[in-house]
C-alpha cells in the first residue's frame, strides 16, 4: 500500500489526517473502524474486480447476509446501511453505500456517507478510522480535479466537526488514477514540491534519525506502531521526503512525546507551552517541538496566497532543520525513558 498524499487538518478536537493511498482496499491494514463499500442499489452480487467481490473472495464477507442483521439501515433516507461488528478483513464494520445504479450524484453520495458516519458516532459506535474507496474514479470516470475537490472539501468538513474520527483514508487500486488525484490535491492546496538539498547531508541526518527511531521502537508501543513504521519508511529514502508528509509525521511525533509526558489537550501550542512552564524540560527542546508544529501546520492549510509572506513556503533547508529537530526530540524521549526506568529500579 503506497501513500501518495496526506493532508493534515486542524480541528477543535485535535489534529486529523486525510490520506490517499494506492493499493487494494480489501487488503488494507491496519483494520479500520469503518470501511465504506460502494454497491449496486438493490443488489449485492460480489462481482469480480469490485471491492465487494474482493471482500467476498478474500474474506468471505457476504453483504446480503450482513444486511439481514444490520443495526442501522438508512437506505430509505441516505442510501446507506451499516453492518454489525464483523472484525474480518480491512474493517471492524462495513458501511455500504448504494451508489452504483442509484440516482444519487457523487457529491450527494459523499455528503450522505459522512452524515451516516456522524450518526454512527452519535450512537456510540467507534468511528476513529474510516476507509473509503476513491468514489467516482472507476465507473463514473470523473476527472482528477473533480474528485480531489470533492474529497478534500467533504473530508475536511467532516473532520473539523467529528469529535472522534481522527483518520480518513481514500484507497484506489489503479495507480495512474490515484496519482492524478494526488497531483490534483497538491494543485488545489497550492503545494509546491520541496526536496532535501545536499544528498550527503540529507543521508547522514536521515541515518542518524533512523538510528534513534530504532532505539525508540519500544517507546512507540503497539498503539503507535504505524507512526513508527511511517517514519522508518520516510527516512529510508531521504530524496523522496515530501514537505507535507514530513510535517504531518513531525507533528504526530510531538503529540506522542507530549502524551507520554502526561501533557494532554487539543491545542498543541498550548501543550508545548505547558510543558515548558514546568521548567522540567530545557526550553530549546520545546523550541524543537514548535518547529515541527509549524511544519505540521503548513500541511494543514493550503498555500494559496502564501506569496504575501517571506518565505512563502517551506524550503529545502527547513526540512534539514526539521530532521535535526526530530533526532533531538527522539534523543530527549530516550533520555526521559532511561531516567524513569532508573528511578523505578
Amino acid at each position: 500500500m503506497d501513500r501518495l498524499n496526506i493532508v493534515g487538518i486542524e480541528s477543535p478536537f485535535g489534529y486529523r489526517t486525510i490520506e490517499l493511498l494506492q493499493g487494494d482496499l480489501a487488503l488494507s491494514s491496519p483494520r479500520a473502524d469503518i470501511v465504506v463499500v460502494s454497491v449496486f442499489a438493490g443488489g449485492y452480487q460480489p462481482i469480480p474486480g469490485t471491492v465487494l467481490g474482493a471482500l467476498r473472495a478474500i474474506h468471505g464477507i457476504d453483504a446480503a447476509r450482513l444486511l439481514a442483521t444490520s443495526p442501522l439501515d438508512l437506505r430509505g433516507v441516505l442510501g446507506v446501511w451499516l453492518s454489525d461488528s464483523v472484525g474480518v478483513g480491512p474493517g471492524q464494520r462495513y458501511l455500504f453505500v448504494e451508489l452504483i445504479g442509484g440516482s444519487l450524484s457523487l457529491d450527494v453520495a459523499l455528503d450522505n456517507v459522512f452524515a451516516a458516519v456522524q450518526l454512527i458516532d452519535a450512537k456510540g459506535i467507534e468511528t476513529g478510522s474510516v476507509v473509503l474507496p476513491l468514489l467516482g474514479a472507476g465507473h463514473q470516470a470523473l476527472d482528477a480535479d473533480t474528485i480531489a475537490r470533492l474529497l478534500v472539501s467533504r473530508a475536511r468538513q467532516h473532520l473539523e466537526r467529528a469529535p472522534h474520527t481522527s483518520s480518513l483514508r481514500f484507497i484506489e487500486i489503479n495507480a495512474s488514477r490515484a496519482r492524478l488525484v494526488s497531483d490534483a490535491i497538491d494543485l488545489q492546496l497550492g503545494r509546491e514540491s520541496t526536496a532535501l538539498p545536499h544528498a550527503q547531508l540529507a543521508a547522514a541526518l536521515s541515518a542518524d534519525a533512523l538510528h534513534r527511531l530504532n532505539q525508540a521502537r519500544t517507546l512507540f508501543g503497539d498503539a503507535r506502531e504505524e507512526l513508527w513504521s511511517d517514519w522508518i519508511r520516510l527516512l529510508q529514502d531521504p530524496n523522496g521526503i515530501r514537505t507535507f508528509e514530513f510535517g504531518v509525521l513531525g507533528r504526530k511525533l510531538v503529540e506522542t512525546i507530549l502524551s507520554e509526558r502526561g501533557v494532554v489537550g487539543h491545542n498543541l501550542a498550548t501543550r508545548i507551552r505547558s510543558l515548558e512552564e514546568t521548567r522540567s524540560v530545557g526550553p530549546w527542546m520545546c523550541g524543537y517541538m514548535h518547529v515541527l508544529r509549524h511544519l505540521g501546520n503548513e500541511s494543514a492549510h493550503d498555500n494559496v496566497g502564501a506569496g504575501s509572506r517571506q518565505p512563502p513556503i517551506v524550503a529545502a533547508a527547513d526540512l534539514i532543520a526539521g530532521l535535526t529537530c526530530v533526532t533531538r526530540l527522539l534523543e530527549f524521549w530516550l533520555l526521559c525513558s532511561s531516567e524513569s526506568q532508573t528511578r523505578l529500579a
